[in-house]
Order: structure tokens, then C-alpha cells, then sequence
């Protein structure tokens, strides 16, 4: 089942899940991937016709339309910052390219990076006072990947065309 693509298509995150649309010919190629997962499928005409999961950081799927091969590259400079390319090839000629652009509410990052040191800070303060068990430093832990969840939910992200090509 092809995913639904945005109205607009420069608006590519559903649910997590990036949607790169291609047009070649009259024909329709998109490509998704989701960063969490590592999981990517490739629709041709609304049909699945690749589908991978991996956690590298760059993968290609191989379609051919009319005969004519091409390549679909999946290219993570950063998991970190989200830094994603997904480029169409034919041959060795690049037909388009896009990458991911991040659009972070820098408030609500504040905000929330601010909130983790103050109750780290706070954890470790009762921990030495109160004489609490060590395995209360497990509950930083717990606090960063509740901050690192929290903050991808500020994130969106649009694809824009790549001028590097």
C-alpha cells in the first residue's frame, strides 16, 4: 500500500516516516525511510517494489521503469542532527537530489534542555544528601532519552532541493 504523500510535497514527515517523491515519465517513484527504524520502501506507481531495513549510513534500492535502470540512494551524513539525502540516479548521471531540512523550535529546545539540567542537577544533589542508592543515576538516563523523545516532537522537517548538484 503507497503511502498517503502530503498535499505539498515539500512537507515530508508522516508520523516519522520521511516520503521523497520522484517523477519519471509518467511514472511515480517514492521513496520513504524512517530514521528510527532504518526501515525503506520504494513505490513505483503506488506499488512496493524495494523494500530494506538498515541502520548504515547510506543504502540504494535498484528499480527499473521501461527498461531503464535506476538508482535510488539513501545517503545519513548525521543521525544526530537528522542530516538525510535521497537521490535518484540513472547511470552515472544524477537526476535529483533532496535533503532533509530541520525547522526546531529553538524556545521549546531551550526550554527543555534547561528543565533536564535543573532535575539532573537536582537528582544529584538528593542523591550525595539523602544518601540515596546508586542506582538512582540510572534515572539521568532515563531523563536524556525522555529530553531526546520530547525534542524530536519540536522537530519538522521539508525536503529541499539539493544544490549540490
Amino acid at each position: 500500500m503507497k503511502p498517503s504523500t502530503p498535499q505539498n510535497t515539500k512537507d515530508i514527515i508522516l508520523k516519522g516516516q520521511a516520503v521523497f517523491e520522484f517523477n519519471v515519465g509518467d511514472h511515480s517513484l517514492v521513496a520513504t525511510g524512517t530514521m528510527a527504524t532504518g526501515k525503506e520502501e520504494i513505490y513505483l506507481d503506488g506499488e512496493l517494489v524495494s523494500e530494506k531495513r538498515t541502520q548504515k549510513k547510506s543504502s540504494f534500492h535498484l528499480v527499473e521503469i521501461e527498461g531503464k535502470g535506476y538508482e535510488i540512494k539513501f545517503l545519513m551524513s548525521s543521525y544526530f542532527l537528522g542530516k538525510l539525502k535521497c537521490q535518484l540516479w540513472s547511470g552515472d548521471i544524477l537526476i535529483k537530489s533532496y535533503r532533509l531540512k530541520s525547522h526546531q523550535n529553538s524556545l521549546a529546545f531551550f526550554g527543555l534542555l534547561v528543565s533536564l539540567i535543573l532535575l539532573s542537577g537536582l537528582m544529584g544533589f538528593f542523591q550525595v544528601k539523602l544518601s540515596l542508592p546508586e542506582e538512582i543515576k540510572y534515572l539521568n538516563l532515563v531523563l536524556l532519552l525522555v529530553f531526546i523523545y520530547l525534542n524530536s516532537k519540536f522537530i519538522r522537517y521539508s525536503a529541499i532541493d539539493d544544490p549540490n548538484i
